[in-house]
C-alpha cells in the first residue's frame, strides 16, 4: 500500500464528506425555507389567509372573494369595495376582448401601505398575483386603490399572457391606466381621464419623449410617477382607439417591442400622431375633439 494510493483516498474521503455536508445544507435550507426565505412568491391566497398578523372575514359574490379586516374601512364601507370592482370587470374582459373570466378572483383589501408591507413583504397601493386569480389593495378614507387598474393587471397577464416585465412595464400599466378610463367613464368621482391629464403635462412641458417612456424598466422607475402613469395611460389609449386591439395585442405577446412591424409606423410617427390626438383633447372632455 503505497503513500500515493493513501493520500488518494483521503482526498477523496475529504470532497465525499465535502458533498455531504453541501446536500445536508441544502436540504434544511429547502426544508426550513420559510425561516431564510419568508413565504413562496407569489404567495398563495390560502398563504394570505393563514398570516399569523391578519384575521380576515370575507365577502362573496359572483365573481370575486373579498377579504378584508374586522374593523377596518372596508369593512365599514364593503358596499362601496364591491361595486369599484363589480362595476369594472364587464369593461375590463370588453377591453381584452373575452366574453367571461371563469374563476373567482380574490381580492384582499388592507387600510395602508404599512399593513400591505406586513402581508406581502412589499410596500405598495396594489399588486396583482395572476397565477393565483388574486389581486391586493389598500382601500381606505384617503386611498382606493385596486378597481380597474389591479383587475386589469391580472386579466390581462392570465389571458394575453404575461408581459415582458422588463422592457414593456409601461405597456402593463399604460392598459391599466387606460382600462380606469374606460370602466368608470360613467362614474365621475372615479374617472382620471388619461388624455386630460397628458395634455396638461405636455403644456407644463413636463411629458417625456416616448423613446424614453417605452425604453425599459430602468427608465420607467427613473420617471415621476404622476408623469409616467397618464403617459402610458394615454398612448395605450391612442393605440388602442386608433388602431385596434388586435395590434396593440401583437405588441403585447411580440417577442420584441417592433413598432413598425406591427404598426407599419415608426415610434416618432406614432407620437407625432398621439401628440395631436392631445392637441385636439377638450380639458372638459373625456374624448378628443375630432374623434
Amino acid at each position: 500500500m503505497t503513500m500515493a494510493w493513501l493520500k488518494s483516498r483521503s482526498r477523496q474521503a475529504r470532497i465525499f464528506m465535502m458533498l455531504c455536508g453541501v446536500a445536508l445544507v441544502a436540504m434544511m435550507l429547502f426544508v426550513f425555507r420559510g425561516w431564510f426565505f419568508g413565504p413562496r412568491w407569489p404567495p398563495s391566497p390560502q398563504a394570505l389567509l393563514n398570516h399569523k398578523q391578519f384575521s380576515w372575514r370575507t365577502h362573496e359574490t359572483a365573481d370575486f372573494w373579498i377579504h378584508y379586516e374586522a374593523g377596518s374601512f372596508a369593512e365599514r364601507d364593503l358596499a362601496l369595495l364591491t361595486k369599484l370592482h363589480a362595476v369594472a370587470m364587464p369593461g375590463l374582459l370588453e377591453l381584452i376582448g373575452e366574453s367571461a373570466y371563469f374563476r373567482k378572483i380574490h381580492i384582499f383589501a388592507v387600510e395602508s401601505r404599512a399593513r400591505m408591507k406586513a402581508l406581502i413583504g412589499l410596500e405598495g397601493n396594489g399588486k396583482a398575483f395572476p397565477e393565483h386569480d388574486t389581486m391586493l389593495c389598500v382601500f381606505s378614507g384617503q386611498t382606493k386603490a385596486g378597481g380597474a387598474h389591479e383587475l386589469m393587471h391580472m386579466i390581462s397577464n392570465k389571458r394575453w399572457g404575461t408581459v415582458p416585465f422588463k422592457d414593456r412595464i409601461w405597456l402593463d400599466e399604460g392598459l391599466a391606466c387606460y382600462a380606469e378610463d374606460k370602466c368608470y367613464i360613467q362614474h365621475k368621482p372615479w374617472r382620471r381621464d388619461m388624455h386630460i391629464q397628458s395634455k396638461r403635462l405636455s403644456a407644463s412641458r413636463r411629458l417625456v419623449p416616448l423613446e424614453q417612456l417605452t425604453g425599459g424598466f430602468t427608465n420607467w422607475t427613473a420617471l415621476s410617477t404622476e408623469v409616467s402613469y397618464p403617459q402610458a395611460g394615454s398612448f395605450v389609449r391612442f393605440l388602442y382607439e386608433r388602431h385596434g386591439r388586435e395590434k396593440l395585442k401583437a405588441l403585447w405577446q411580440a417577442p420584441r417591442p417592433e413598432f413598425h412591424r406591427i404598426y407599419g409606423k415608426t415610434l416618432a410617427e406614432l407620437e407625432a400622431e398621439w401628440l395631436a390626438v392631445l392637441e385636439r383633447t377638450d380639458d372638459n372632455e373625456s374624448k378628443p375633439a375630432g374623434e
